[in-house]
């Protein structure tokens, strides 16, 4: 287990560590490349690089009619999708249901005498759903076909995002609220390794296939770049305000965006050097996307779009009511929702513009009754959604082509 001050040697030698990055040509096959193959939802923005980007997947482009719909007690993250089947953290409790009509499949609650109270999303992967979150300092493996208890690993303090998941599935990383970073060995049902940051961690690990670090971000702004072998630190760069929204991952660049700030990119190769900050602030909730050149998040009241290369901003098209929920985005199109209940689906090239009037840029919108909270998904051509009506149960909305 690296010692704090073996992991300051380690980030004092800044650059020594080979980082292995996608080369495509393109943002946009770059992304593509980092968000991988999967054509459902299967953790926390999609996938482990935290791209909100489902390259290969669609959702509802034409226009949209509701499928189903599912009470829940709450929801404290965007669903998961992965083998014909949605996962909600919902309470205490994770919920299966079938893609299909919303039927409940099984529920799970952590038996350990504590409230649960999730607030992370599950990972699935190989008939195996990846759970933590709340105040049981574990992370627990479940059967995806029954819910029932595969294994289970200690945590030093609450695991604060979703589990991720090394590239052959052999090893998982969790943080943790205290600054815990850990990596299990699934094969060998042991901890791996661990390290302490200085400083709270609430956002998902940033997690990609294509190279050999891992990304953490801090509450208190810091982004730590470790090695997956041994948890040794790589580098770190400070950047102003508290990070928790995951950081996202794509080709040689660390996209980051403190709370209520702008967005920053910075570089894998260069120790983390900032190369550019957005002209214009963002907000978000859990996640940004990043696909087709842009960086996707909200401005308050417009859903968002930032060139990646300079960061300024490309386009903007307006939500009615404040818009922080995580965007999300399948093929060429990306779907975020708002506090006034309305789901839209824009272009991500954002339609045609003419001395800053722009049009076609959006596919459609509809309302679904109340608050669109957290974030949407899109997976298998639909697109799941959760609202939260005043005074009414929350309701998971499973959206698709009429």
């Amino acid at each position: 287990m690296p010692s704090r001050r073996r992991y300051l040697a380690g980030v004092a030698s800044a650059g020594t560590v080979a980082i292995v990055g996608c080369t495509g040509e393109s943002d946009y096959d770059d992304a593509a490349d980092a968000a991988g193959d999967a054509t459902d939802w299967p953790t926390l923005a999609h996938d482990g690089a935290n791209t909100g980007y489902n390259p290969k997947g669609r959702g509802p482009e034409s226009g949209v009619r509701e499928r189903w719909t599912a009470d829940i007690s709450s929801a404290a993250a965007p669903p998961v999708v992965a083998d014909d089947r949605v996962y909600v953290a919902s309470g205490d409790d994770l919920l299966c249901l079938a893609a299909a009509d919303g039927s409940e499949v099984w529920s799970h609650t952590f038996d350990d005498g504590k409230t649960m109270a999730l607030w992370s999303a599950p990972t699935v992967r190989d008939g195996r759903v990846y759970v933590s979150g709340g105040n049981a300092e574990t992370l627990r493996i479940l059967d995806a076909a029954t819910g029932e208890k595969r294994r289970e690993f200690p945590t030093r303090g609450e695991v604060s995002g979703a589990p991720r998941l090394g590239r052959d599935g052999r090893r998982a990383f969790v943080s943790t609220t205290e600054g815990w970073i850990h990596c299990f060995d699934l094969e060998a049902g042991t901890e791996y390794w661990r390290t302490e940051l200085f400083g709270h961690v609430v956002a998902p690990l940033a997690v990609p296939k294509n190279s050999s670090l891992l990304y953490v971000a801090t509450e208190g702004g810091e982004v730590y770049a470790l090695s997956k072998d041994d948890g040794g630190g790589a580098w770190r760069q400070k950047v102003p305000g508290m990070l928790e929204v995951a950081p996202a991952v794509v080709g040689r660049s660390v996209y980051v965006l403190p709370f209520g700030g702008r967005v920053h990119k910075l570089s894998t190769e260069d120790a983390g050097a900032v190369e550019w900050t957005s002209e214009s602030r963002a907000f978000s909730d859990h996640h940004l996307a990043v696909a087709d050149g842009r960086v996707f998040a909200t401005d308050g009241d417009s859903l968002l779009a930032i060139d990646a290369d300079s960061g300024e901003t490309d386009w903007t098209v307006s939500t009615p009511d404040n818009a922080n929920c995580a965007p999300a985005v399948a093929d060429d199109t990306v779907y975020v929702g708002d506090e006034s209940g309305r789901v839209h689906a824009v272009k991500t090239g954002g339609g045609n513009s003419v001395g800053g009037v722009r049009w076609g840029a959006r596919r459609w919108k509809t309302d679904l009754g109340g608050r669109v909270r957290e974030g949407v998904t899109v997976a298998d051509g639909r697109l799941y959604a959760y609202t939260a009506p005043s005074e009414k149960q929350n309701r998971l909305h499973a959206l698709e082509e009429p």
